[in-house]
C-alpha cells in the first residue's frame, strides 16, 4: 500500500490534504504534519507515521522546502530508523496526484518521471489589461 507524509512549515500539508480529498475522494494512506504550529509535537507525529508503516507499504514523504527544517528533521529520523523511503522536497499538487492516483508500485525512473512531468507543469502567464481585446474573455474560455 502507498503511504504517504506531507510535512509542511505551518497549513500547508493540511490545504494540500483538503485539496486531495476533494479532488480524490479519499484520503486513505495520507498523513500530515503541520509544523511549527501551537500543540504540533513533529517528532512524536513522526513516531506515529513510522509506527504505522508496515514491510510491504511504499513510502512517499513531501516536504515543502528542500533543506529546510522541516525536511532537515524528517530526513534525519528516517535515517536514524533505517527506513527506506522517497522524500520529494519542494512538492506541488500535481506530484501527490500522480503518485496516489498512478500504479500500486512505482519505480524510480517512474518518480523520476512524474517529478519531471510536475516541473513541466508550472506555468507563468501575464495578465496585461492593456493588451486585453475585447473578444479575448470568449477566446480564453471557448
Amino acid at each position: 500500500m502507498k503511504k504517504l507524509l506531507i510535512a509542511s512549515h505551518g497549513d500547508l500539508a493540511k490545504g494540500m490534504l483538503s485539496s486531495i480529498q476533494m479532488i480524490t475522494g479519499s484520503t486513505a494512506g495520507i498523513t500530515t504534519i503541520n509544523a511549527y504550529q501551537e500543540g504540533v509535537d513533529l517528532d512524536g507525529e513522526l513516531t506515529g507515521f513510522i509506527q504505522s508503516v508496515e514491510a510491504a507499504d511504499e513510502v512517499f514523504v513531501f516536504t515543502d522546502l528542500y533543506g529546510g527544517s522541516v525536511n532537515q528533521k524528517i530526513t534525519e529520523r528516517f535515517m536514524r530508523e533505517g527506513l527506506a523511503i522517497r522524500i520529494i522536497s519542494g512538492f506541488n499538487f500535481p506530484v501527490i496526484l500522480e503518485i496516489l492516483l498512478g500504479p500500486e508500485t512505482i519505480t524510480s525512473e517512474m518518480l523520476e518521471e512524474m517529478i519531471e512531468k510536475s516541473r513541466r507543469e508550472l506555468q507563468m502567464n501575464v495578465l496585461d489589461p492593456q493588451l486585453v481585446i475585447e473578444d479575448a474573455e470568449e477566446d480564453f474560455f471557448s
